[in-house]
C-alpha cells in the first residue's frame, strides 16, 4: 500500500478515537457599568448578549453597576434597561457607587441572591467544575479585609473545603493596577489567602480601562472596568502588567475542567487581548 495511504488512514484512526472537545462554559465579565449620562452601557450589553447567546453560560458583574449613587432609581433607569434581559444570567457583587446608598440596599433588593447575602456580598459557586468566588472588596463596609475579618474567615474555609482544583475570584477593587487608582493595600490579606491557595483568576472593575496582569506566582488579574463608565488614562505601569487597553468591551472566558481561554472584545467586534492558561493547582 502505497506510504501516502497509510498516512491517510492513520490519520481517520487518530479522528475516529480522539473525542471531540466539550463545549466551554462561556463566562461574560465587566464592571462599571450603567451611567445614564453615557450610552456606552448599551453597546458593552448588546455584545454580551452576543458572546452568551449560546448555553451554558454566565455573567459577572464586577460592581459600580447602577451611577451614580447605586439607588433603585439608577438600577431602574441607568442600568435595567440596557442590561435587564440579561439579570437571570448574572451574578454580582458590590462597588463603591453602589455603597453609596445605604447598606446597597437597592443592590440587594435588584439582584437578591445572586448578589450575595445581604449585608455581605460575598459567596461561591460551582460552574463548569470551576469554584466562582464572588468577594466583596469594600472592606469597611464588611468589618474589614484582614485575618480577624469575618470575610476573609469565610473565604479561608471555603477554600480549605474546596476539592475543585479550579478557582476564579471575582471582586470590584483590584488588587494591583495601573490604572488611575494603582494598588489596593487593604486587599493584601485576602489577596495572599488567594495566592496561598492558588487559585487562578481574579477578576476586577474599578479603574475604568482593560488590563491583564501576571504577577509570578500569584492569581493572574484582570481589571475590565470597561461597561459603560467613562474611560480613563493610565497613571504609572505595574511591573506584572502585560496588556493594556482603553476601550468599552467585555472579556470573555471559556472554562474547560483544568483550562481556560480569554479574549477582551471591545465594542466594536475586535479582540484586543486573547490566551490561554491552565490551572496552577491540577
Amino acid at each position: 500500500m502505497p506510504i501516502a495511504r497509510w498516512v491517510f488512514l492513520a490519520l481517520a484512526l487518530i479522528a475516529i478515537h480522539t473525542p471531540a472537545r466539550a463545549q466551554g462554559f462561556t463566562v461574560v465579565a465587566v464592571g462599571d457599568i450603567g451611567t445614564c449620562t453615557l450610552t456606552a452601557r448599551y453597546a458593552t450589553a448588546r455584545l454580551a448578549k452576543t458572546l452568551v447567546s449560546n448555553e451554558p453560560s454566565a455573567i459577572l458583574l464586577l460592581g459600580d453597576i447602577a451611577y451614580p449613587r447605586g439607588s433603585a432609581k439608577n438600577f431602574r433607569q441607568c442600568f435595567d434597561p440596557a442590561w435587564g434581559d440579561l439579570k437571570p444570567q448574572a451574578w454580582a457583587v458590590p462597588g463603591n457607587h453602589e455603597y453609596l446608598s445605604a447598606g446597597a440596599g437597592p443592590y440587594f433588593d435588584y439582584f437578591g441572591p445572586r448578589g450575595g447575602p445581604r449585608g455581605k456580598g460575598y459567596y461561591a459557586l460551582k460552574l463548569s467544575g470551576w469554584l466562582i468566588i464572588g468577594l466583596n472588596t469594600n472592606c469597611a463596609e464588611v468589618g474589614g479585609c484582614g485575618p480577624s475579618s469575618p470575610q476573609y474567615r469565610w473565604l479561608s474555609a471555603t477554600l480549605e473545603d474546596t476539592s475543585v482544583p479550579c478557582q476564579l475570584a471575582f471582586g470590584h477593587h483590584p488588587r494591583l493596577s495601573s490604572g488611575l487608582h494603582g494598588e489596593n493595600q487593604a486587599l493584601a490579606p485576602i489577596w495572599n489567602l488567594l495566592r496561598r491557595h492558588r487559585v487562578e483568576l481574579f477578576l476586577a472593575g474599578h479603574d475604568h480601562d482593560y488590563e491583564r496582569l501576571e504577577p509570578k506566582g500569584e492569581p493572574r488579574q484582570f481589571v475590565v472596568g470597561t461597561g459603560g463608565a467613562w474611560i480613563r488614562p493610565f497613571g504609572r505601569i505595574h511591573s506584572a502588567s502585560k496588556v493594556r487597553v482603553r476601550a468599552h468591551g467585555v472579556l470573555e472566558l471559556t472554562l474547560w475542567p483544568g483550562e481556560y481561554r480569554w479574549r477582551f472584545v471591545d465594542v466594536q467586534g475586535q479582540v484586543r487581548d486573547e490566551g490561554r492558561g491552565r490551572c496552577t493547582s491540577e
